[in-house]
């Protein structure tokens, strides 16, 4: 509900932990930073990228490792799986030398992996982009869930102006302050336990339009790098300025586009930002002190309950009470603010739905890969069939195509692991995305 100003100096605090360090609402205000915004990539996916990149050079360094061991003494035939004929165990006719080569190769191998996992233990973002000095405030901070967002019966969502935000704010700190008092607190106490409230309004379209705003801010400035680069070629002599005006032109024309399709965004965003909003359902409260954010955890559930958040109830039933539900607040990077609406049973029927559909297409696929290794007469007939087609093209046209005895014993053996690998790798990542 802020300028989008803001949000970069928000980011800017988050991502290179510069600014004031002060956390009281007096100061700087980099505590409600933290909650306020989210980051513009998800940890989780930037730790996902990071292992898919690791993964990807540990397997290319334990090719060159076992190359450089099993070429000297096997030769080339165990990595082309079999496709040129040849041994493609290492086992078979072993001797000392050799078995002292599988050795070194295990011992050697060992070592690569355990170097690229500390490496991916360096580069993962185990706690975020969150600065160190915030991290006292996540302690002081609880995630409140199930505010009221709508009618009960109509089922019609409230819209709120900011004002009408900050009145649910304070009604939020006086219900948190009454409580204290309820519980035997000193009233000075409960005065000044709440530091900060914010009740998190819905802000899925305002990310779409703030991320095609950034996306669109990123190719106007290169475009303008671009024309100047354009520009200053067309004023020098040749026999090729006439193309090089030609294209500084057409540059002037995609950079007048962008111009206007960043004006446009901004004016929407400004719209977005200026309307009403609804609610999301969510708060987030920081505290003075831990203390405070304990007491309302204290009917926090054992073990066997089955839940991980207490109850926290105000208001004056039976007309006006709310029931929220009170837990310790999750790092701001393991949150997606634009998806902080969406209820809890819709996120379990999501992903159950999504995991129902993931199992079918494995099962659709994978099964008759697996199947298929058992299924070794299924090789044979083939191997058969080819060979009888072979000799109807070679009666008819009088060529003889070439076939090999090692290439069905390669598909007999390498195919249904070859099948399951593409899978796995290419046909998995792609439905799960």
């Amino acid at each position: 509900r802020r300028a989008p100003e803001h949000l970069s100096e928000a980011k800017e605090r988050l991502l290179d932990g510069t600014g004031d360090a002060s956390l009281s609402q007096q100061g700087s205000g980099s505590a409600r930073y933290v909650y306020e915004f989210g980051p513009r990539f998800h940890s989780t996916a930037l730790n996902y990228l990071v292992f898919l990149r690791i993964l990807a050079e540990l397997c290319l360094s334990l090719t060159l490792v076992s190359a450089a061991l099993v070429i000297p003494n096997w030769g080339i035939e165990p990595f082309l799986m079999g496709v040129t004929g040849g041994p493609i165990s290492l086992v078979k006719d072993i001797n000392a030398k050799r078995i002292s080569v599988l050795c070194v190769l295990s011992a050697v191998s060992g070592i690569v992996a355990l170097v690229f996992v500390h490496r991916m233990k360096r580069h993962m973002r185990v706690r975020g982009a969150m600065p160190t000095r915030y991290h006292s405030c996540l302690e002081r901070t609880l995630w409140l869930t199930r505010l009221p967002v709508g009618d009960n019966l109509t089922w019609k969502p409230f819209l709120l102006s900011d004002e009408d935000f900050s009145r649910v704010e304070e009604s939020l700190a006086f219900a948190i302050e009454d409580l204290m008092k309820k519980e035997g607190w000193p009233s000075a106490d409960a005065a000044r336990a709440v530091e900060r409230v914010h009740v998190a309004p819905v802000v899925d379209d305002w990310y779409v339009l703030d991320s095609k705003l950034s996306q669109a801010q990123q190719d106007l400035d290169s475009q303008r790098e671009c024309l100047e680069l354009a520009e200053e070629t067309a004023r020098t002599k040749g026999c090729l300025r006439c193309l090089r005006c030609f294209q500084a032109w057409r540059l002037s024309r995609k950079v007048d586009c962008l111009m206007s399709r960043v004006e446009h965004l901004k004016y929407m965003l400004n719209q977005k930002e200026m309307a009403p909003k609804r609610m999301s359902g969510s708060a987030f409260v920081t505290f003075k002190s831990s203390r405070f954010k304990l007491a309302l955890l204290a009917d926090a559930p054992s073990c066997w309950q089955f839940r991980s958040f207490s109850y926290f109830n105000f208001g004056h039933p039976p007309f006006a009470s709310v029931t929220l539900r009170c837990m310790r607040a999750p790092h701001p990077t393991d949150i997606l603010f634009e998806n902080l609406h969406v209820p809890h049973r819709e996120r379990i029927l999501r992903f159950c739905f999504g995991t129902f559909l993931l199992l079918i297409f494995m099962l659709v696929l994978v099964t008759p890969v697996t199947v298929s290794v058992e299924l070794r007469p299924i090789i044979l007939k083939l191997k058969h069939q080819s060979h009888e087609v072979r000799e109807h093209i070679r009666q008819l046209l009088g060529i003889w195509l070439p076939g090999s005895p090692y290439m069905w014993e390669w598909m007999s053996i390498q195919l249904p692991t070859m099948v399951i690998l593409g899978i796995n790798s290419v046909i998995l990542p792609f439905a799960i995305s």
